[in-house]
């Protein structure tokens, strides 16, 4: 007796019972149409209106005389035309502006402004890595290089070269090109050993 064969029908009956056809789809969720913008009525308000005296008059008005002796008052403003435009004015001529001082020869320089104190350490630190950097890359060209190797001893070349040219104008510049240097020469004396 097989148990198996009147139980394969059942089980691929459920199989595709349970399936994709009996799951409904995802609907997705689409939100309604955007209310249309409508137009805006501005109304004035107004102050109210002052408070009559005994004599028939507001009080703190002024008196017939006085109102007939004063200009109309100006019409309102029209909001529909566009304004006109106004003629440039021409700038001030050269010589009604102040004198200014000379311009000197040497080009304004960006960059941070560093205390006598900083300089030195920056320039004692650039020294000191360009030194290191040197005496590794001279260790280092004793020894046989691979391709990998003398591509990265270019790069410290490169790195020194630029330090050394951007020490007169940026020493912040040159500190981190020398550093650059300096590691680059340590990662290739240890890949030597």
């Amino acid at each position: 007796m097989r148990p198996t064969r009147p139980v394969l029908p059942l089980l691929f009956a459920l199989l595709v019972l349970s399936s994709c056809a009996k799951h409904k789809a995802l609907r997705t969720f689409q939100p309604p149409p955007a209310p249309r913008p409508t137009a805006i009525r501005l109304v004035p308000v107004l102050p109210a209106p002052p408070q009559l005296a005994q004599s028939g008059r507001p009080e703190g008005s002024l008196s017939a005389e006085v109102l007939e002796s004063l200009s109309p008052a100006p019409e309102p403003p029209d909001w529909t035309r566009r304004p006109r435009r106004r003629a440039s004015v021409p700038a001030p001529t050269p010589s009604a502006a102040a004198p200014q001082p000379p311009l000197s020869n040497q080009p304004l320089r960006l960059g941070a402004m560093l205390s006598p104190e900083q300089q030195q350490q920056l320039t004692r630190q650039v020294d000191d890595y360009m030194h290191r950097a040197r005496r590794n890359l001279q260790s280092a060209s004793r020894l046989r290089l691979n391709a990998n190797q003398k591509e990265t001893a270019d790069q410290i070349e490169v790195f020194l070269k630029q330090a050394e040219a951007a020490r007169a104008s940026d020493l912040e510049a040159a500190r981190s090109l020398s550093e650059r240097a300096e590691l680059l020469s340590r990662d290739l004396l240890q890949s030597l050993r």
